[in-house]
């Protein structure tokens, strides 16, 4: 971050830089929570089967230091998930409302 002339008054960050620069490294770092997670989420955690991809989709997630783009992935239901309805709650935060 540049700051040109340095004057007591803008040492440091300001609100707004530093805002900028946690949505930044927020924005890194949960890019990379939701690349494991949707890894973690390919197989069925009953009958490690790979399930195929419904569509794909971009959610808008708020936070205090901005918005946020994220990939959505739907995916299809296991056939064990099929024949055992009370087992589709295993994938609810794909799909999560933002």
């Amino acid at each position: 971050i540049e700051k040109g002339h340095l004057q007591p008054e803008n040492l440091g960050l300001s609100l707004a830089e530093a805002k900028e620069l946690l949505l930044h490294t927020q924005c890194s770092l949960v890019n990379q929570q939701i690349a494991e997670y949707q890894k973690q989420q390919e197989l069925c955690s009953h009958c490690h089967q790979k399930l195929l991809h419904k569509d794909r989709r971009t959610i808008t997630y708020r936070t205090p230091f901005g918005k946020l783009k994220l990939p959505s992935h739907r995916l299809f239901l296991s056939k064990f998930q099929q024949w055992y309805p009370a087992l589709k709650a295993d994938n609810s935060l794909m799909s999560h409302p933002a």
